[in-house]
């Protein structure tokens, strides 16, 4: 996978920079799910790889995505709402009503789309 590698540091090292320089990080980076060689790690990415080796290589090289959570679709609809609540009132100088609002999404509930009663007519 990927090859680890402790900096040397002087006995007795106590600053911040030599003790940064003992955490173990890969010397290279492997190719990702796409062929891609990855390009950096994120804290997150790093994190998941000292605690979970397996599950890190899984998301990050074989590219699979963790299980949807029951809040993942919850949280998307807040945010199209929001985006929607501001892009409308760029576009048309007033945010859309609350009706509005809720027409557009029992129609993304009943068929996937996301435009209004007013759009649809």
């Amino acid at each position: 996978m990927s090859e680890l590698a402790l900096a040397p540091v002087a006995e007795g090292a106590s600053t911040a920079a030599e003790l940064a320089a003992r955490i173990p990080i890969p010397t290279r980076l492997p190719p990702r799910y796409d062929g891609q060689p990855l390009q950096h790690m994120s804290n997150s990415s790093y994190t998941l790889f000292l605690g979970w080796p397996e599950l890190w290589r899984r998301r990050y090289l074989r590219g699979d995505r963790p299980p949807k959570t029951a809040a993942m679709p919850i949280g998307s609809r807040v945010d199209e709402a929001i985006t929607n609540h501001f892009q409308q009132q760029l576009e048309h100088g007033q945010p859309p009503t609350p009706q509005d609002t809720l027409d557009r999404y029992r129609v993304r509930g009943q068929n996937g789309s996301t435009t209004t009663a007013n759009e649809r007519q």
